[in-house]
């Protein structure tokens, strides 16, 4: 039995399922959760569940995004950093997102993303311990809009 409000379909939540009458299960098995909240502002529920006579939760937390808005432009935090930065941006409807970071002579020096993502907030991992320190340009491409961010690595 399921048991909560709103849609649920993205996070990952392990439990390990119990042996009961009619089913032998052996280890743990992982239930893909994602929560999805009804409209924009922060969200939080619960998901229920009872599985060989005990009961379970999950605690969901969101930030609803309004569908059909803009993406929210993406945010290098730190920025100037040292070897490593991360990338956070929100989608209000699943796009195909490109993330490529040059030099300044123009360079591809990173491709961070290149593919489809879900709606929501994502956050990406930039590795930069192989550059030299300096300035680089963060190109960020998705629903049709474009967007550059200058990094400062300094090491």
């Amino acid at each position: 039995m399921i048991e909560g409000n709103g849609a649920f379909s993205g996070a990952l939540a392990s439990y390990p399922f119990a042996t009961n009458a009619t089913y032998q299960f052996a280890g743990p098995f992982t239930v893909p959760v994602s929560f999805t909240p009804p409209f924009p502002g922060p969200h939080t529920g619960v998901l229920s569940f009872f599985i060989g006579g005990q009961y379970h939760s999950i605690a969901l937390r969101g930030n609803g995004i309004s569908a059909g808005a803009p993406p929210i432009a993406p945010e290098i935090y730190p920025n100037p950093f040292n070897n490593v930065t991360s990338l956070s941006f929100t989608l209000p409807e699943a796009a195909h997102v490109r993330a490529v970071v040059y030099d300044v002579l123009g360079r591809e020096v990173a491709r961070l993303a290149d593919e489809a993502f879900i709606a929501g907030q994502h956050r990406l991992s930039v590795q930069a311990t192989a550059w030299s320190s300096g300035v680089y340009f963060l190109r960020f491409e998705t629903l049709g809009q474009i967007e550059t961010r200058k990094m400062l690595l300094i090491k």
